[in-house]
C-alpha cells in the first residue's frame, strides 16, 4: 500500500493522476448507473440494464487534472521562457532596425563604385581593394612615361578621381576639374578652406568633406554647391556612396549616413575616437576605423554595431574588405579580422575579467581565448614594424608598404609573406593593382611598376616630390598627387 500511495503522489505531481489498479482511488472513480442504480466500472453501458453511462475518462474527472496551472507546467514554461530570453539577449543587437528601414530610406540608388575606364572615389571601389576594374582597358597599362604635370597651388591631402575625361581634385581653397588628356583646368570652384579629402562621384554630383565641418554636394559640371550638411567637427574622411546613401566620418567620433540626393540624415553611429579615414562597404557590412585603434563593423543600412575589434595603437588609413576579412594597419602591423563575426553583448568585458584572473594565476583558470574575430597579424620586424598605409587586395595577394620603403606581398588567408620589394622612400600611399601589375609611389617621389607574382621591378619614374595620397587609374593612365600640390598623369 505504501508503494502504491507513493506512485500515486508522483503521478499527481506530474499532472497525470492515473490511478493504480485495485487502489481506493480506482474504486472511487467507479460510477452508478442512472437507470438501475447498479455499480458500474469504466464501460460505456451498464452491464445490468445496458443503459448508456456517458462515462468520462479519469483525467477529465480528476479535479487536479482540470486545473490550468500545475507545478509541472510552471516549471516547463519557466525553462522555455528562460531559453527564449537568452536567445533574444544574444541576438537583439543584430535584429533589423525597422524604424530606419521603413522611415529613413534613400531616394536614389546612386553609387560611387568605379566602373571600367573610371576611378570615381578614393581607393577605386566600395570595398577599398584598389583594384582596376577588369575589361578591355587593361590591354593598355602605363609604361612609365610622364604625360603631363599641373601645379594646383599649395599641397593638400586630396587624391585625384577620374571620370568621363575629367580629373577632379581638391586643392588649396578650391575644387578643380582638369582635362584628363591635357591637364588643362576645366573649371575651378572656390571653397571655404583647403580640401583635405578625396572627392567621390555618384550620378552627376561630387561629394567632398571640408575643414569647416561641412560635407558638400557639388554640381559635376560647375562645382557649385547644391546642398551641404554640417557635422560636429572637421572632416578628413573621404566619402563614398552606396545604394543612394552617402557615408563619411568626422572628428566628432561619428560615422554619418545621409541621403545622397538630399542630405537628409539616415543614421548616425558613435565611435570611441575620431574617425579620419574612409569606411569601406561590402555585402552590407561597413568597417569603420577610429583613431583609437578600433575597427567597428556595422550594418551599412542601419548603422547597427556587429563587432568592435580593439588594437593598442592608432588606425589612420582606410581598412579593406575582401575574402570575408577586414584588412587594416595599426601600430605598424597589418591585421586581418573576420568580416562576418558578431560580438555578443558583454563578451569583451567577460574575456577581460577572464584574462585578469589568468594573469593572477588563479588555480583552475585556463588561458583565455583570443579577441573575437581575430584571424592573423603580419609584422615583419616585430614591434618595430612601420606598416601604416592601407593595403591593396587582389584575389591572391595582399599588397602593403611600410615607411622603410618595402612593399610586401602577403597571403590573404594565412598572413604569410610571399615576397618583398625594396623601394627608394617610404610607402605610405596605397598600392594600385591592375591585372598582375602593382603600382606604388614613395615619399622620395618615385613611382614603381612591379610584377605582382614575383616582386620584380618593371619600371621606375621620378616625380620629384613625395607621394602620400591615394592614386587613381583610368584608361591606362595613373593620376598622382604629390606633396608640392601638383597633379601628374603617367602613361
Amino acid at each position: 500500500m505504501t508503494l502504491k500511495n507513493g506512485l500515486l503522489r508522483l503521478n499527481r505531481f506530474l499532472g497525470k493522476a492515473s490511478p493504480i489498479a485495485g487502489s481506493p482511488e480506482d474504486t472511487a472513480e467507479a460510477a452508478t448507473c442512472q437507470n438501475c442504480g447498479a455499480a458500474i466500472s469504466r464501460t460505456r453501458r451498464c452491464p445490468a440494464c445496458n443503459y448508456p453511462t456517458n462515462y468520462l475518462p479519469g483525467w477529465a474527472l480528476s479535479g487536479r487534472d482540470r486545473r490550468l496551472i500545475t507545478r509541472r507546467r510552471v516549471i516547463v514554461s519557466g525553462v522555455i521562457l528562460a531559453a527564449l530570453l537568452f536567445v533574444f539577449w544574444l541576438n537583439y543587437p543584430f535584429l533589423p532596425n525597422y524604424r530606419i528601414l521603413l522611415f529613413h530610406q534613400p531616394t536614389t540608388e546612386a553609387s560611387s563604385n568605379s566602373q571600367l575606364g573610371s576611378w570615381t572615389m578614393a581607393g577605386g571601389d566600395l570595398a577599398q581593394r584598389k583594384l582596376v576594374p577588369t575589361g578591355p582597358g587593361l590591354d593598355s597599362l602605363p609604361s612609365g612615361t610622364l604625360k603631363w604635370s599641373v601645379p594646383t597651388g599649395e599641397g593638400t591631402r586630396s587624391g585625384p578621381i577620374v571620370a568621363d575625361g575629367k580629373v577632379y581634385v581638391g586643392a588649396y581653397f578650391r575644387m578643380l576639374a582638369l582635362d584628363a588628356e591635357t591637364g588643362e583646368v576645366a573649371w575651378s570652384q572656390s571653397s571655404s578652406g583647403p580640401i583635405q579629402t578625396s572627392a567621390a562621384l555618384a550620378g552627376n554630383r561630387l561629394y567632398a568633406g571640408y575643414l569647416d565641418h561641412r560635407l558638400r554636394a557639388l554640381d559635376l559640371d560647375t562645382g557649385e554647391v547644391l546642398w551641404e550638411y554640417r557635422a560636429g567637427d572637421i572632416i578628413t574622411s573621404s566619402p563614398l556612396v552606396h545604394d543612394g546613401i552617402l557615408y563619411f566620418g568626422a572628428w566628432d567620433n561619428r560615422q554619418y549616413a545621409l541621403d545622397a540626393a538630399t542630405g537628409e540624415e539616415i543614421w548616425l553611429y558613435e565611435a570611441t575616437e575620431k574617425i579620419g579615414s574612409l569606411s569601406p562597404v561590402s555585402d552590407g557590412i561597413m568597417a569603420v576605423a577610429d583613431k583609437g585603434g578600433r575597427i567597428h563593423l556595422l550594418n551599412a543600412r542601419t548603422g547597427q554595431n556587429r563587432l568592435v575589434y580593439r588594437t593598442p595603437k592608432s588606425t589612420i588609413a582606410p581598412p579593406v574588405i575582401a575574402h570575408d576579412h577586414v584588412y587594416f594597419s595599426a601600430g605598424g602591423r597589418l591585421y586581418a579580422i573576420d568580416a562576418l563575426e558578431k560580438e555578443v553583448p558583454g563578451q569583451y568585458q567577460f574575456k577581460r575579467v577572464w584574462a585578469q584572473l589568468w594573469l593572477w594565476q588563479v588555480p583552475g583558470v585556463p588561458r583565455p581565448a583570443g579577441q573575437q574575430g581575430g584571424r592573423w597579424r603580419f609584422s615583419p620586424d616585430g614591434a618595430d614594424s612601420s606598416i601604416v598605409g592601407s593595403p591593396a587586395v587582389s584575389n591572391t595577394r595582399v599588397y602593403v608598404g611600410d615607411l622603410k620603403g618595402r612593399l610586401y606581398a602577403v597571403d590573404p588567408l594565412a598572413g604569410k609573406e610571399l615576397w618583398r620589394f625594396e623601394a627608394q622612400g617610404g610607402v605610405y600611399a596605397s598600392p594600385v593593382v591592375a591585372g598582375n601589375t602593382v603600382y606604388i609611389a614613395t615619399q622620395y617621389g618615385y613611382v614603381y611598376a612591379i610584377d605582382g607574382s614575383t616582386g620584380r621591378e618593371l619600371w621606375k619614374l621620378e616625380l620629384g616630390s613625395e607621394v602620400n595620397e591615394p592614386m587613381a587609374f583610368a584608361n591606362g593612365t595613373l593620376y598622382i598627387r604629390t606633396a608640392d600640390g601638383a597633379v601628374h598623369a603617367v602613361e
